[in-house]
């Protein structure tokens, strides 16, 4: 009984021994985590701040966003009103313009300046005109309304003056 008394003894000794090996084990452990800890801690205020001054840049931004997207919808129909009248403008400027069918495209005369001169003067404005030519009006055609056209026609000659104002 003398030998397993003896046993428990040492065994009892090497206790207060493994108790303090756990304890710094335990302590070592214990400031890693809490190192871990405080670096978390750290980072999540970094993270707060940081989201924090992103929260009021978005709100110092949104009412820029909304004046934004205003002024692009009020630019957008200003443009559009703009081609509208450029479109209409266009369409009005050709109102007086004569159109010549009939006519060769490339006269053998030094310019077509030149030559619409000479035969406009010579032939139209002495009231000349050809029987297979006549001045007419187009209204309510689908191309370019309110044209006067000088076209080919097998009556005689016949010219409308147009209206003012249509």
């Amino acid at each position: 009984m003398e030998v397993t008394l003896h046993n428990h003894t040492s065994q009892f000794k090497k206790v207060p021994q493994a108790i303090l090996d756990t304890k710094t084990t335990l302590e070592t452990k214990i400031d890693a985590v809490t190192l871990d800890g405080n670096l978390l801690r750290t980072d999540h205020w970094v993270l707060v701040e940081r989201v924090t001054e992103t929260e009021n840049d978005v709100a110092m931004l949104t009412p820029c966003v909304k004046a934004l997207q205003e002024n692009m919808t009020h630019l957008t129909t200003e443009v559009d009103e703009l081609q509208r009248r450029a479109e209409d403008a266009e369409g009005r400027s050709r109102q007086n313009n004569i159109r010549l069918v009939g006519f060769p495209e490339r006269a053998k005369v030094p310019s077509t300046e030149l030559f619409l001169e000479k035969w406009l003067t010579g032939t139209v404005l002495q009231n000349k005109v050809p029987k297979v030519f006549s001045v007419e009006r187009h209204i309510g055609s689908r191309v370019d309304p309110c044209r006067r056209l000088l076209t080919p026609t097998t009556d005689s000659p016949t010219t409308q003056v147009p209206r003012q104002g249509s």
